[in-house]
């Protein structure tokens, strides 16, 4: 690809939900219909925000690829539609973009949308890139040859997540509670209690759990939770809630001194996204992870992405803008080497693609369609200065190390 400007790269982000501006009018890419991906994501509903991010980096890397010259001497155009946190709401969305003929799709920031799409693949002959759901099933027991997740699973995550937490903490051995009562809330739970007792028994310790506590998404009083957590013997917390709902705990729970009681809290990764919002209230003791932290990212796409994220005036590098981004880039580069938009030959093609790009190299699994994701961990502490965060201690994990046995097809246990 040739060199692309900023200025060129951006032109077009603020454009409606709909199509993206071509990069130069006149030329080739004005002759042939654009090729289109729709964008599934919650655009309202309490993940609303992720949503935002997630279409952000999609729509620049329509552009950079725009700009560059397009795929196949035509443009990429994102049609987004939004699945309001709801999977049916997914599905009505998905049957309409496939209706009119848009074959390419990515979305799914949560699991029940995600598998709301899987079951309209088949009947669409469409390929889904899942950019945002994480809960093991999605390629293990509900494994679909045209879907491919863009991002790391549960045990990937939870994983590092737990030997970075058992390395900077190894005396937080006495773990509480709360989480979402639905299946990622549950496999969250497996993941990140089975990986903190890995690696604490290597360092010699033992861990113990009290049973989580559970609410519902977009749940608004967390005062039963937070006094059984005050009750408890713990030193640690896991804390399973997503956007806003997690934001609304821990303006809840500060009051009754949980955050001072809990020396380490581990959260589902939404805190740099929540960071400018909590601010001085993110929880002492935070830990957090990210598919992509940009002072650690050494491709010139991450960098590019970067600058062209702070140019839109939100400079948050929250992971959804990365993991859209790179499945876009992923299905202009698969197109491009399968010579059509054919949905087979797409799907072979994804296969194969490898490249690096924002939060490491971009390559999936090809007996289960997994993407070899890192994860970076880090401490939080909340600021007054912009954008409201530090990290500090970041450490980056390789997919490689941590990744669980492919088994698509059949479930995968914790702990085999």
């Amino acid at each position: 690809m040739k060199k692309v400007s900023r200025r060129t790269v951006l032109k077009g982000i603020g454009a409606g939900a709909g199509a993206l501006a071509a990069g130069s009018a006149g030329r080739v890419l004005a002759q042939a219909q654009p090729i289109q991906i729709g964008a599934l994501y919650p655009l309202t509903g309490p993940t609303a925000v992720f949503g935002g991010f997630a279409t952000t980096g999609a729509k620049i890397a329509a552009n950079r690829i725009n700009a560059a010259g397009g795929v196949l001497g035509r443009k990429i155009e994102i049609v987004i539609r939004d699945d309001k946190s709801q999977p049916a709401e997914a599905a009505l969305m998905a049957r309409e973009l496939l209706g009119n003929g848009t074959k390419l799709l990515i979305g799914g920031y949560l699991t029940a949308q995600s598998m709301a799409v899987l079951g309209l693949l088949t009947e669409g002959n469409a390929v889904f890139q899942a950019t945002g759901t994480s809960v093991n099933a999605f390629t293990h027991e509900s494994f679909h040859p045209n879907a491919f997740r863009c991002s790391a699973n549960i045990h990937m995550i939870y994983y590092a997540y737990a030997k970075y937490a058992a390395a900077q903490a190894p005396d937080v051995t006495r773990w509480g509670g709360v989480i979402v009562d639905a299946a990622f809330g549950e496999s969250n739970w497996a993941a990140i209690t089975g990986g903190l007792r890995k690696y604490h028994r290597l360092n010699g310790r033992i861990v113990e759990f009290n049973e989580p506590l559970r609410t519902k998404i977009g749940a608004t009083d967390y005062r039963v939770q937070i006094a059984a957590l005050m009750s408890q013997p713990v030193d640690g917390l896991y804390l399973g809630l997503v956007g806003a709902d997690y934001a609304a705990f821990v303006n809840q729970a500060a009051p009754f001194g949980l955050f001072k009681k809990a020396k380490v809290v581990l959260e589902t990764g939404a805190g740099l996204a929540l960071g400018k919002t909590l601010r001085k209230s993110i929880p002492a003791g935070q830990m957090s992870f990210t598919a992509w932290h940009p002072p650690t990212d050494t491709s010139q796409l991450g960098k590019d992405l970067y600058k062209d994220l702070q140019a839109t005036g939100n400079a948050t590098p929250d992971s959804q803008v990365a993991n859209a981004h790179n499945a876009v880039m992923a299905y202009a580069r698969a197109i491009k080497a399968a010579g059509t938009t054919d949905t087979k030959a797409v799907i072979r093609a994804l296969e194969d693609v490898s490249f690096d790009t924002a939060g490491g190299h971009f390559k999936y699994r090809k007996q289960d369609h997994q993407l070899m994701a890192s994860t970076t961990c880090f401490w939080m502490e909340g600021t007054e200065a912009d954008p409201g965060y530090v990290l500090k201690s970041p450490a980056t994990l390789p997919g490689e190390e941590t990744i669980e046995p492919a088994t698509p097809g059949k479930a995968y246990v914790e702990g085999t």
